[in-house]
């Protein structure tokens, strides 16, 4: 577990949640384990995100419904 964090310290992340109260919790608990964590409040915030980040994020986690 410590090798899978210590590379995730390098990566990037957008995350892309609508529902406020996890998005701010699973926040909190990713920007520990990633260098970056971009956060969106829906899917055209995380494609606005992207499209401004372009070439910057390495990995993207979304739970959209």
């Amino acid at each position: 577990m410590d090798a899978l964090i210590s590379i995730s310290k390098s990566l990037k992340l957008l995350y892309v949640e609508d529902d406020i109260a996890i998005r701010q919790e699973t926040t909190a608990i990713l920007n520990d384990i990633f260098k970056v964590v971009f956060d969106a409040v829906d899917g055209e915030d995380g494609l606005r995100l992207f499209k401004n980040h372009f070439g910057e994020i390495d990995l993207v986690i979304t739970d959209i419904t």
